[in-house]
């Protein structure tokens, strides 16, 4: 397996549709939270362990439909 990119998707459903109609921010966050750590704890090896310290996440526009996001590990990353 590759574990230098990742994409995921969340199809919206009544249960995680906000008061408008568009996807809840807690589970578009929820939806990107692990992967950036799998990724990275895969390339760095079992001598390492990462941590989320914080996070923070940009709304570009309402989400609706199928959203998706992407994460790509390179070396910059891992130096």
């Amino acid at each position: 397996a590759d574990y230098r990119y990742a994409r995921v998707e969340l199809r919206q459903r009544p249960w995680n549709r906000n008061y408008v109609g568009t996807h809840f921010g807690g589970s578009l966050f929820a939806m990107t939270d692990p992967f950036w750590m799998l990724l990275t704890m895969q390339n760095l090896g079992r001598d390492y362990y990462v941590w989320d310290k914080a996070g923070s996440i940009e709304f570009v526009k309402p989400g609706r439909g199928t959203v998706s996001a992407e994460f790509v590990i390179d070396d910059s990353v891992l130096a």
